[in-house]
């Protein structure tokens, strides 16, 4: 897809360029010829690029590409892992356990052998735990992003003053992102 408008090429949501099928072909035959031993101008020759840099740009997108396919791959098996062990645990969960001492079972006063709560108990920890791993691998609990754009208002009277200043401003943005609130640093830093 070539065209001289940058804006026809298609976007993701966040505004970045999406690599069509095309590219993405492209890509892996100047991959392939790199590692034939072919130069980047070579390469840039053979594939109608418009220089060496841009075919070096494509054989890293490509490698990149590899690498995520690769990662993506390792991240499903550690899924189904996690999923496996969550299920062990759940068993464990919903079976009923009882009371033992010295090898022998225990019995209540009405007769009945004693309920033990303590491997239903072990198997919740568990599962938190194995949730809490399954959050890190898809990366649900990484910190959210801040846009902030920092603008100067009125110098300090001296150094130290400044860096008090911009200690509280940080101290409160990061306050504030903690809580889900969106840090206004303008805001912050207009107030005396």
């Amino acid at each position: 897809m070539t065209s001289s408008d940058p804006q026809a090429r298609p976007h993701s949501g966040k505004g970045r360029f999406v690599r069509s099928v095309d590219t993405a072909e492209r890509d892996a035959r100047a991959a392939r010829l790199r590692s034939q031993g072919r130069t980047y101008r070579e390469i840039a020759a053979e594939l109608g690029l418009a220089s060496r840099g841009a075919a070096h740009d494509a054989v890293a997108r490509a490698l990149h590409a590899i690498v995520r396919d690769d990662a993506e791959a390792l991240r499903q098996r550690e899924a189904e892992r996690l999923d496996g062990l969550y299920e062990e645990a759940l068993a464990v969960l919903e079976r009923t356990h009882y009371a033992h001492s010295h090898g022998q079972l225990v019995y209540g006063p009405d007769g009945e052998p004693l309920p033990d709560p303590g491997p239903q108990l072990s198997a919740l920890r568990e599962m938190r735990h194995i949730r809490e791993s399954y959050r890190r691998l898809h990366g649900l609990d990484a910190a959210q992003a801040a846009d902030l754009t920092l603008r100067h208002t009125a110098p300090p009277a001296d150094e130290a003053d400044r860096q008090q200043r911009l200690g509280a401003v940080a101290a409160e943005i990061a306050r504030r992102a903690a809580s889900g609130q969106t840090p206004d640093a303008e805001s912050l830093l207009s107030d005396p």
